[in-house]
């Protein structure tokens, strides 16, 4: 056994000193493999390639890593994210020219989309917006739901390569997010009156710096357009560069466990559009989601006892260092005000305004937080604010404001305009300290408000009685209008006489808070079904818009109706234009005592314009009437028409009053101050061509309305009031004043071209409005009340309507014997030749070809 034993550990002892020379023999076949590794050189990738010995700036985060070089934008996109639902966005930045674009706007909405790979490309495809109701998916269904709703695709990339682990794909995308882009519009159509053209110059646009973040990036560019602007067609000059910085934010859409809240198009907030499939037997219609915050109370039970709770996650504002100290306060002020509308339905401090934070990782153009933004620049403009929400639920994800640094400038302007005949405080170079906060808390407010998810509401004001604007009590108590929403500034009514009243608004109004509890008012989703909820709500509505100062005017019928018009006050257009121009008359006389250190005239000669102007808008807001009619978004149930043609008296007294404005509109011109100033051409004087256009243009409204009633104003009794307002320098024979002049052109001018079209002796008339009211189609209808995409403005055939050819017809024939009688008067050279031609004019349209 001993021997035995000793043979084993002998053997056992052998074949360990065999095994340990076996694995030093393999470790140093290991090494020198290593060896000859280390000095083999390692083999290039394609990606290696792509980036070699080339000056490259890259952004890496945990969503899409950015590379820039070259001028060129590569996003190396990590294959998980693949299919995964994104959203675009563009935002002006800076520009040369802010009387063209104005920073902060956005010219289109953001684009849903997401990539996915085909073939050999990275492709853009953007989803289909097809709601899936629970039920509604059967195979059968489904195969036809992906014939019939494939998802298009918008753009393609060719794979440049992919990363070293093939993780992500690498691709070129400096023609979305590095070149001016259709599919992104960033420039304005409009600014204000004025249409823009903007012709790219892709040869001169330069990509600036480039940021990637947790979920979303942005790419900063310098885009130089032609720009050129033009009044009705009219050119305002010719083509100037101008170079617009953009910001471009591509975010990943989070995957919201929000409920989409179903519209009614009875409350005035933003949304969201979807198709739903319908059950067995139904038709498919379009759904619609309100824009809101997710708002969840922290306690659901106390929330359910109606006791205020916190929400889960509070509405976030970081507000900008940058902005002068003096400004915060109100700015906060402004926003804050909103919490008042919360608390009423549960919510404790449910919107927070807290400094930019120092600590490191902060960035503002990060879109995950939602910033007040203090943006240095020469446009004295209103603030602006840009959202991105989840159009699969109308959740909003962020939201920021821009306030421009020149905005005192805009507050000094509207409140010395509008109240500085009744306020002797206002009068000066600028506003004192406590008015600006005023106004800044103001516009603060008012474009939070829109943050929320608000709509503008401008027919809130409309509600009030012009006389209750003159009320110190009533103005005390209720403000300028029941919304913050509506576009008013400061009371301009309000007259020298009037003690006590208020000249600006106080915050929010109580369609405010009604608004506010519609889109915010929390369902426990696990006891309350979606259905339940929009029955709810829509109920809650039904019973309170029987109250007209709780209802939403809608901006798109604001071509129809009289009291969705901006900047207007009162329900009386006519007594609050009249009252309005006193005012202004007071403040035009007093323009050189009341500015001071104004040499150049540039303070003065800019309020100047800014009261003519607004003058302008008083003619339009009351030629509004002419032609229109009230469109009310009610049910049938309650008994309120959905359209009601303004009445024949109010038309017919409109059009009287427009009319003698438009004859004596130089009257309010101040020719000594002109004088005196740098004016190149009167404001004044400018205009009569538009209010001549506006006057004639009003006729395709009458034919519509008067086609809906017969027995409102119709298109001959207009035809018949307007031939004796603008020839009655005719009748009179006497010679015309400059507005006659210009008016009696213009209708000389479209009288021709409508009789010359109706004879076959010319071309078809110009200057025509269209006439015909938007279709009111059903086709769209929602699970929820009405459409809120939809003009409530019924069908007309606009071709069966307008008689425009036989009372411009008529007219002439009239006009021809009333000019020969006028010119046998004993009349001025200048008014003689300027009725000659008109009668030539005459003559030449009646003419028969043989």
């Amino acid at each position: 056994m001993i021997k035995m034993n000793f043979s084993f550990r002998q053997s056992v002892q052998g074949g360990a000193l065999l095994l340990l020379l076996a694995l030093q023999s393999s470790a140093a076949k290991a090494d020198e493999n290593k060896s000859k590794s280390a000095s083999k050189p390692k083999k290039e990738t394609k990606y290696d390639r792509l980036f070699k010995d080339k000056k490259t700036e890259t952004a890496r985060s945990k969503f899409i890593t950015v590379h820039k070089l070259d001028n060129k934008i590569y996003l190396e996109l990590p294959r998980t994210l693949l299919k995964k639902q994104m959203m675009l966005g563009g935002t002006i930045t800076s520009t040369t020219d802010p009387t063209a674009v104005t920073v902060g706007s956005t010219s289109s909405n953001p684009i849903l989309f997401y990539f996915d790979i085909q073939d050999s490309s990275v492709v853009m495809k953007t989803p289909n917006n097809v709601l899936f109701e629970d039920n509604a998916s059967s195979p059968d269904l489904n195969e036809a739901l992906s014939l019939n709703y494939r998802d298009g695709i918008w753009q393609g990339f060719n794979i440049m390569a992919y990363n070293n682990d093939s993780s992500a794909v690498v691709f070129d995308v400096t023609a979305l997010l590095g070149k001016p882009t259709n599919l992104i519009p960033v420039m304005p159509t409009k600014n204000g009156n004025y249409s823009v053209k903007a012709t790219p110059k892709s040869e001169l646009s330069f990509i600036r710096g480039i940021k990637s973040f947790d979920t979303n990036l942005s790419v900063n560019n310098d885009f130089t357009y032609g720009v050129s602007t033009s009044l009705m067609s009219m050119p305002i000059g010719g083509e100037r560069p101008t170079t617009v910085g953009v910001s471009y934010s591509l975010a990943l859409v989070p995957e919201s466990a929000m409920r989409p809240r179903i519209m009614d198009s009875r409350i005035g907030v933003d949304f969201s559009v979807r198709l739903g499939m319908p059950k067995e037997g139904a038709s498919t219609k379009r759904i619609f989601f309100s824009h809101r915050w997710n708002l969840v109370p922290k306690d659901k039970k106390a929330y359910t006892k109606g006791k205020p709770t916190m929400p889960v996650n509070a509405i976030r504002f970081y507000l900008d260092d940058n902005f002068p100290e003096s400004w915060k306060q109100p700015i906060r002020e402004g926003i804050l005000e909103w919490n008042k509308a919360f608390e009423k339905i549960g919510f404790k401090n449910s919107i927070e305004v807290v400094d930019f934070p120092q600590k490191q990782g902060f960035d503002p153009d990060n879109i995950q937080y939602s910033c007040i933004r203090y943006i240095p620049s020469g446009a004295s403009s209103a603030p602006t604010s840009d959202l991105y929400v989840n159009p699969n639920t109308g959740e909003i994800m962020s939201a920021s404001m821009f306030i421009y640094s020149d905005v005192e400038k805009l507050l000094h302007k509207w409140r010395l305009i509008e109240t500085g005949a009744v306020d002797p405080s206002v009068r000066g170079n600028r506003l004192s300290a406590q008015h600006f906060a005023q106004g800044l808390k103001m516009l603060v407010t008012k474009e939070t408000g829109k943050m929320l998810g608000l709509l503008k509401n401008l027919g809130a004001s409309a509600t009030y009685s012009t006389d209750s604007l003159r009320n110190a009590r009533f103005t005390t108590t209720m403000g300028l209008a029941p919304s913050v929403m509506d576009d008013v500034h400061y009371n301009y009514v309000a007259q020298p006489s009037d003690k006590g009243v208020s000249l600006a608004s106080s915050g929010l109004g109580m369609y405010d808070y009604f608004t506010i509890n519609w889109n915010y008012r929390y369902f426990d989703t696990d006891k309350v079904s979606i259905n339940e909820e929009t029955n709810t709500l829509e109920a809650f509505v039904d019973k309170n818009i029987i109250n007209p100062r709780l209802r939403f005017y809608a901006e798109r019928n604001a071509r129809w109706d009289p009291r969705v018009q901006a900047e207007a006050l009162g329900n009386n257009m006519i007594a609050s234009a009249e009252l309005a121009n006193k005012n202004y008359s007071i403040v035009e006389s007093n323009l050189s005592k009341w500015i001071k250190n104004d040499e150049d005239t540039r303070i003065k000669d800019k309020l100047y314009l800014q009261i003519a102007q607004n003058r302008y808008t008083l003619f339009k807001q009351v030629l509004s009437n002419v032609g229109g009619m009230y469109l009310n978004n009610m049910k049938i149930s309650s008994k309120i028409p959905q359209y009601q043609v303004v009445s024949k008296e109010l038309q017919k007294r409109s059009l009287l009053w427009c009319l003698q404005q438009a004859a004596n509109f130089t009257k309010y011109a101040n020719r000594k101050f002109e004088r005196k100033g740098f004016l190149s051409v009167s404001y004044y004087d400018q205009s009569l061509e538009f209010i001549a256009y506006d006057l004639l243009a009003a006729r395709n409204r009458v034919a519509v309305t008067s086609y809906l009633d017969p027995n409102s104003y119709t298109q001959k009794e207009y035809f018949d009031d307007l031939y004796n307002g603008v020839f009655k320098s005719v009748a009179q024979l006497r010679a015309p004043s400059q507005g006659e002049r210009i008016l009696q052109r213009a209708f000389m001018n479209y009288a021709q071209s409508a009789v010359s079209k109706a004879t076959g002796n010319g071309a078809a008339a110009g200057g025509s409005a269209g006439g015909a009211a938007l279709k009111n189609d059903d086709q769209g209808a929602t699970p929820g009340f009405g459409d809120p995409s939809q003009n409530l403005a019924p069908t007309v055939d606009i071709t069966l309507a307008d008689n425009s050819e036989l009372y411009f017809y008529d007219s002439l024939l009239k006009l021809r014997t009333a000019l020969e009688k006028c010119l046998k008067a004993n009349l001025p050279l200048e008014a003689r030749t300027h009725y000659e031609m008109m009668l030539f004019k005459v003559n030449k349209t009646m003419e028969v070809k043989k």
